[in-house]
């Protein structure tokens, strides 16, 4: 006998159920790779946090990891996943960073060269190459929030009786350095851990306005010589006047009048300008 032809429906649906099971195996492939993958991030963070801690070094694209005992605490407290997932607060680091000088502070201090490679590649970085980006991004962030309340100098280096002491009020790095990046805004975060004082923002303000005379062409260098004194006449003196008028302590009428001659607007204006650079001095110290 003839077999009867299959009904087309028939054929339809099996051609259906094949489809459907094709695209269930991509599916269940695709789940098994991200969590193959996910398994092996932290395999990896893990690997590198043993380094840094068992021998205290870790080198990742030129930069010694400074944290030896910080980054293994805070990574290991997070079953060593990365800390860095979200883009928008890495961006937001690397923007703080790239304005960091007007703070007065070397953005390479911070990485910030080693981070923007690792940021412009971002979509093809190997789980290796992740997890290095996301301890660069962590290190970066402890450097700057150590010297942002501290100050890069050990004081104890210039004066071996400093006696003030430097602590975080009991206060837990690895926690800090944590809330900082589940925050808002890094920035922000920052402003309120660390508070401003009114003469560290006129430091900044001044920072700016001699690196802006700078660009313009600088000072003229006063040569060496006698001491200059009231009542003086010397080419110096005029150089002097020079000086102290491209940084606002004297007018220009008072700079042309007698311009190799030490008067009353040198004296006075110049004694400002030395009572300001010691000022500055004593508390930048402090």
């Amino acid at each position: 006998m003839t077999a009867s032809p299959v009904p087309l429906y028939i054929k339809s649906f099996q051609f259906i159920i094949k489809v459907f099971l094709f695209l269930l195996a991509i599916i269940f492939s695709c789940d098994a790779f991200a969590n193959a993958q996910a398994d092996t991030l932290p395999q990896i963070m893990e690997s590198r946090m043993v380094e840094l801690q068992d021998t205290g070094t870790l080198v990742i694209a030129g930069n010694r990891i400074a944290a030896h005992r910080l980054l293994p605490e805070l990574y290991g407290r997070r079953q060593y996943t990365l800390a860095w997932d979200d883009d928008s607060k890495r961006e937001e680091l690397i923007g703080i960073l790239r304005h960091i000088d007007e703070e007065g502070l070397n953005p390479e201090d911070y990485l910030l060269s080693s981070l923007l490679d690792y940021q412009a590649r971002a979509q093809q970085l190997t789980d290796a190459e992740r997890v290095d980006f996301d301890i660069l991004l962590t290190e970066s962030l402890v450097r700057l929030g150590y010297h942002l309340r501290f100050g890069k100098v050990d004081p104890k280096s210039l004066d071996p009786n400093w006696n003030l002491t430097r602590s975080l009020e009991n206060r837990d790095p690895a926690t800090i350095i944590q809330a900082a990046i589940d925050s808002n805004s890094i920035q922000s975060f920052i402003n309120k851990e660390i508070p401003r004082q009114d003469f560290y923002v006129r430091f900044k303000a001044a920072l700016a306005d001699y690196r802006n005379i700078k660009q313009e062409g600088g000072w003229p260098q006063v040569p060496p010589g006698p001491a200059l004194k009231p009542g003086m006449h010397d080419p110096r003196i005029s150089l002097l006047k020079q000086r102290l008028q491209i940084e606002g302590y004297l007018d220009a009428p008072e700079a042309s009048t007698r311009p190799e001659y030490y008067d009353a607007a040198v004296s006075s204006n110049g004694m400002a300008w030395v009572w300001m650079a010691w000022s500055a001095n004593r508390r930048s110290m402090n």
